[in-house]
């Protein structure tokens, strides 16, 4: 059951999705998005805001230079908030967009691109034995 659940921490670990669970957050209609990695902005990241129980995006864009987009009049309700480049997550959010906007409501999400994004698309197939790694890495060397 350890080796089970290290392997899932490793999986997502090499898909640059975090082992969070998704929390709503509120936010404004008026949202900016800002992808860097490294403390420097990505361009050409997508951007893609979906209905919560749909899987029709009703905002779609792309960073520019300063990677950042702006998202203008989403309307009231509760939507996923991606930025992925070619099936690459740099980072997703649950948000739930408000009527009037409070101190407490978000205007902005950074999304921090990992270095080992790219490394890994899809983790699949079996395993049926166990090699142990010599890295010194408890999570490598499973």
């Amino acid at each position: 059951m350890l080796r089970i659940f290290l392997l899932l921490m490793w999986a997502q670990a090499a898909l640059g999705t975090s082992l969070r669970s998704m929390e709503l957050r509120q936010v404004s209609p008026h949202l900016t998005v800002v992808v860097t990695h490294r403390e420097k902005p990505i361009a050409g990241i997508n951007v893609q805001v979906v209905p919560e129980k749909t899987v029709d995006p009703v905002f779609s864009g792309t960073t520019d230079q300063k990677g950042k987009v702006i998202i203008d009049g989403l309307t009231t309700g509760r939507y996923f908030l991606t930025a992925s480049y070619e099936e690459f997550d740099a980072g997703k959010e649950w948000i739930e967009v408000v009527a009037v906007p409070n101190a407490k409501t978000r205007k902005r999400f950074d999304f921090q691109w990992a270095d080992w994004s790219y490394q890994t698309r899809r983790v699949a197939g079996t395993l049926t034995g166990l090699v142990p790694g010599t890295t010194g890495h408890p999570l490598m060397d499973i």
